[in-house]
């Protein structure tokens, strides 16, 4: 996600209208794990386990995994 929009505030809200997620606490514990895991301390595993897998789920990680992927766009400037 290096020189791309990443895992910004619009691709979450379209993660959390896609996956039916709870938006205040999807964004507080993003907040929360985001720091740490844009460091490198801790991996996308990780990270997925602290914003939506401490509970079960009605989707699996590899569908919430693609979405997230599927958001990355380029920076306007570089293209």
């Amino acid at each position: 996600m290096v020189l791309t929009n990443g895992w910004d505030r619009g691709s979450r809200k379209a993660a959390a209208e896609t996956f039916h997620l709870d938006w205040e606490d999807f964004s507080d514990r993003h907040d929360l794990s985001f720091p740490a895991f844009d460091c490198g301390q801790i991996t996308l595993e990780e990270y997925l386990n602290r914003t939506l897998f401490y509970r079960p789920r009605s989707f699996t990680r590899e569908e919430f995994t693609a979405f997230m992927f599927a958001q990355s766009r380029a920076l306007p400037w570089l293209a």
